[in-house]
């Protein structure tokens, strides 16, 4: 691989040359072919350098899910410029503090209003930005340049950690953290989740780097209208969280399937076996199972057969991926018993750039530990048991949130469970399920069910219905306020 073609991205020039009137970006109001996208991106660079924005600096972006968010991350690409995303549903406050963990002294908007109150000054992409002459750029960046500032994937709060990936461990999670996931030159991906998200845009960028197309229509005003564009353009994949996949099985025949044929790649939070076997029968049969984190990229992907032989796993590890399950010594675990999980991969970051004391996400000695639990069953798949830290030690008894939810989530009656431990004066911790009811359940009914899967032991001890379950924005279940809501009503109780 040459320098030109090392950098994430550089497989659109190719593109633009070999099939320049192919669609790389559909929407309802047009089409951009390569060529166009090629020039586009050029463009952009060309004003971004004329901003006074230089490779290395890191440039913060405010996106959501517009082509030109799309073009205006690839010419940050171009240039060597890593990018740490924003939305304008961030808090001002974790706004400013992500703006000064990068540090940035600047932020572009790729078409998303600016929200009063930045640390920093911002500027705002126009059209002209996209036909400007590109004159001369500079060299692209070779594959140890920084390419993006990510998030790490804990949903615990607090102070934001961050990592810089390279434009090597860019392009290596596409061919080979992908290698279990068909991509080429006649795929179009619908884009569902905003680029501001590591899982939004990755989607979409690795469909215009396989010569293939990206969808853009956000935001959907309903199932239906999700339903449509799918359709009417010919989508062939997309990238789905469980919240997204469950309003799918809501609108889903009984008899059939609801999108047939659409290879989905599940992600961003867990789903219960008995959810992938019913997305599985009326949703797609083309399920896949994605495993990573933002800061290392993919690490494990079960396929739809693996899926449908065991849909308690997350598959096997990807091409040159090491995996090891670690007690807390960091000694190997016996087959099938549940610890701490590890993973090397090729060109993986070597730290946070900010780390905060006694997160279970680390990396050390070669190793990341995402801070989930988990374990390696007979036929080689990994089975998730959740994070760490949400392990409940309840009268001395280990129990991992995961089992009480999958449990839960196998009644009828559960549309949503959670599973969390709640400070008991007897117990130490106790665990409490909150519940989302689809048709009407008594908490002795959800108990006894519990019991008679887990035994009295592994149960929860009392059940709580709630009409919604608070979600972070990627759509996961934020214990967090979840924890602080179940303990306010037991103090109010």
């Amino acid at each position: 691989m040459t320098v030109a073609q090392a950098w994430f991205g550089a497989a659109i020039a190719g593109h633009a040359d070999r099939q320049p009137a192919a669609p790389a970006i559909l929407r309802d109001d047009g089409t951009l072919t390569f060529a166009q996208a090629d020039r586009a991106i050029e463009g952009i660079a060309a004003t971004l350098l004329r901003h006074g924005i230089r490779p290395g600096r890191p440039l913060v972006l405010l996106l959501g899910a517009r082509t030109d968010d799309l073009l205006l991350l690839f010419a940050c690409h171009r240039l060597g410029v890593p990018v740490l995303a924003i939305s304008a549903q961030d808090p001002l406050p974790l706004a400013n503090a992500l703006i000064a963990a990068a540090p940035a002294d600047l932020v572009v908007s790729g078409g998303t209003p600016v929200p009063p109150g930045l640390a920093v000054p911002s500027v705002t992409l126009d059209r002209d930005w996209l036909a400007a002459d590109p004159g001369r750029l500079p060299p692209p960046p070779d594959a140890a340049a920084p390419c993006y500032l990510v998030r790490s994937s804990g949903t615990t709060g607090g102070v934001p950690k961050l990592v810089m990936t390279s434009h090597g461990q860019e392009v290596a999670d596409l061919d080979i953290g992908w290698s279990r996931f068909p991509l080429g030159a006649e795929d179009r991906y619908l884009a569902v989740v905003g680029f501001q998200f590591a899982f939004g845009r990755g989607g979409a960028q690795r469909a215009m780097m396989r010569g293939g197309a990206a969808i853009l229509a956000l935001p959907f005003r309903s199932m239906g209208d999700l339903l449509s564009v799918a359709r009417r353009h010919r989508a062939t994949w997309s990238q789905l969280t469980p919240t997204h996949l469950r309003h799918l099985l809501a609108a889903a025949p009984e008899d059939g399937q609801l999108l047939p044929g659409l290879r989905i790649l599940a992600g961003a939070g867990p789903l219960a076996p008995a959810e992938r076997r019913a997305i599985l029968s009326r949703v797609s049969s083309e399920l896949y199972i994605d495993y990573g984190t933002n800061e290392v990229g993919c690490l494990a992907m079960a396929t739809p057969d693996e899926v449908q032989r065991n849909p308690e796993g997350v598959g096997r590890p990807v091409a040159g991926m090491e995996m090891e399950v670690v007690d807390e010594q960091d000694r190997l675990c016996p087959p099938a018993t549940i610890g701490t999980l590890r993973f090397r991969g090729p060109l993986f970051p070597h730290d946070y750039q900010n780390t905060v004391p006694g997160a279970s996400s680390r990396f050390a000695d070669g190793w990341f530990y995402p801070g989930d639990a988990g374990l390696i069953g007979e036929d080689g798949q990994l089975v998730l048991k959740g994070r760490v830290d949400d392990l409940i030690v309840m009268g001395g008894t280990k129990i991992y949130p995961a089992d009480v939810e999958d449990c839960l989530a196998s009644h009828p009656a559960v549309s949503e469970v959670a599973a969390v431990g709640i400070p008991d004066r007897v117990r130490g911790m106790a665990v409490i399920a909150a519940v989302v009811l689809r048709s009407p359940a008594s908490s002795q009914d959800l108990l006894a069910h519990c019991h008679a899967i887990l035994g009295p032991a592994q149960s929860p001890v009392r059940m709580v219905a709630l009409d919604g379950m608070p979600h972070n924005e990627m759509g996961k279940i934020d214990r967090v306020a979840l924890r602080r809501l179940l303990a306010d009503r037991a103090a109010g109780a």
